[in-house]
């Protein structure tokens, strides 16, 4: 049995410790290659590799794939 990707309130839920100061965070889902992506537009952000590993210890307990687009 395939888990139902997480719905979008509960992945804000998981980023709002990571949207402090200037960071905000605008997701969108979309479906690549038959798998459910989260799509994670960062604005503000001024160290990218912190927030990549901040968003990726966030996110570990959900089962789904997601990139990131810059702003």
């Amino acid at each position: 049995m395939v888990n139902p990707p997480p719905d979008l309130a509960a992945i804000r839920s998981a980023l709002a410790p990571a949207a402090q100061g200037p960071t905000t965070f605008r997701l969108a889902m979309t479906e690549e290659e038959g798998s459910t992506v989260a799509l994670i537009h960062v604005f503000g952000a001024h160290d990218c590799k912190g927030t990549e590993a901040e968003v990726d210890g966030l996110l570990r307990k959900f089962p789904i794939k997601w990139r990131f687009i810059w702003h």
